[in-house]
C-alpha cells in the first residue's frame, strides 16, 4: 500500500507541471478566489467542481504529450506490420493530444466565466493542487447535531472508497511507468514484438487516465459534503481550508513550486491534534467537528 503523502502527490504534481511540452498559458487562480465568487450552494460547488475539472484537464493535456513522445521515440522495424500498428498507435496519440488540449482550453472557458481574467483574454490555471489524502468527514457526530443531512451519508461511505481506487490506479500507473523500458529493450533485440510495446504503452494511459478521473471525483464529492454542511457563515479561504492543503504561496502548481504542506483549518473547526497522537497517516486531513454555537 502507497503512502498518499508523497508518492501519490509527486505524481499527481508532475502530471499538473508537464515535463517541456507546450505550454498551457494563463494566470493562476487560488480555489478561495473561486469560492469567494458565490454565496454558496449548488453554484458554489458547481464552480468548485470545475475548477477540479480544469486541473484534470491540464494533466490529461501533459500526459497526453509525454505518451505521443514515448511513441515518437520507439525505434520503428523494416517489418510492414510493424509498421503499420506503429504508424496507427502514433496516430491515435496525436489525436488524443489535440482533444485532450481543447478539453483544457474549454475547461479554463468555463472557470473564465466564475473569475474575471486579471488581464484582459487571460485564462486560469488552478493555483492549488486537488487533495490526495485521507478526509475525515466526522458524518456521525455532524448528523446527530444536525448539521449533516442524512442524504449526506453516501458520500461519508464513498470517500475512502475513492481513496482506496486513487491508490490502487497509482501504484497502477508506477508500475505501468517501470514496466516500459524492459519491454522496449526487449523489442530492440528481437524479443518482443511491437504489439507488446503497444500494449505497455496503452496500459500506461489507461491508469493515468483512470488515476486523474478518481482523483476529480474524489474531490468533487468533498466539495459536495463541505459545501452542504450547515455551518456558520465563513469566507472563501476558510471553506478552501476544508477541501484541501493550502498553498500559503499562491502561485500555481503548474510551475512546479513546492507547498509549505499546512493545512488551513477554517476558524470554527476544534483544534486538531498532532498526528502522533491521532493518526499515523500524515497525509490525511483532519476535518474536525465543527462548533456551530461559534461566531
Amino acid at each position: 500500500m502507497l503512502s498518499l503523502g508523497s508518492p501519490v502527490q509527486a505524481l499527481l504534481r508532475a502530471a499538473l507541471t508537464g515535463t517541456g511540452e507546450p505550454a498551457i498559458q494563463g494566470h493562476p487562480i487560488a480555489l478561495k478566489t473561486v469560492l469567494g465568487q458565490q454565496a454558496g450552494g449548488d453554484r458554489q460547488l458547481a464552480d468548485v467542481r470545475a475548477y477540479w475539472r480544469l486541473a484534470h484537464a491540464i494533466a490529461a493535456y501533459h500526459w497526453s504529450v509525454d505518451e505521443q513522445r514515448l511513441l515518437a521515440a520507439v525505434p520503428a522495424t523494416e517489418t510492414g506490420d510493424d509498421l503499420v500498428w506503429l504508424g496507427a498507435a502514433r496516430a491515435s496519440a496525436k489525436a488524443e493530444q489535440a482533444e485532450s488540449r481543447l478539453a483544457a482550453l474549454r475547461a479554463q472557458q468555463v472557470l473564465a466565466n466564475v473569475v474575471p481574467p486579471a488581464r484582459r483574454g487571460e485564462l486560469p490555471l488552478p493555483a492549488d493542487m486537488p487533495f490526495v489524502g485521507a478526509y475525515r468527514t466526522h458524518f456521525k457526530e455532524l448528523n446527530e447535531r444536525g448539521a449533516a443531512a442524512d442524504d449526506l451519508r453516501p458520500i461519508d461511505q464513498s470517500l475512502p472508497v475513492l481513496r482506496e481506487v486513487i491508490e490502487a490506479q497509482a501504484e497502477a500507473v508506477m508500475a505501468a511507468t517501470a514496466a516500459l523500458p524492459p519491454v522496449l529493450q526487449a523489442y530492440q533485440q528481437g524479443q518482443a514484438s511491437i504489439v507488446h510495446v503497444l500494449d505497455a504503452h496503452d496500459r500506461l494511459r489507461r491508469h493515468r487516465r483512470a488515476f486523474l478521473a478518481a482523483v476529480e471525483q474524489y474531490n468533487g464529492q468533498i466539495a459536495g459534503y463541505a459545501l452542504s454542511l450547515s455551518l456558520p457563515a465563513v469566507t472563501g479561504e476558510r471553506i478552501a481550508g476544508m477541501l484541501i492543503e493550502t498553498q500559503p504561496t499562491g502561485k500555481s502548481v503548474l510551475a512546479g513550486k513546492k507547498t509549505g504542506g499546512d493545512i488551513h483549518r477554517v476558524s470554527n473547526e476544534e483544534p486538531v491534534p498532532s498526528e502522533e497522537t491521532e493518526s499515523n497517516d500524515p497525509s490525511g486531513m483532519q476535518f474536525r467537528a465543527p462548533k456551530l454555537g461559534s461566531p
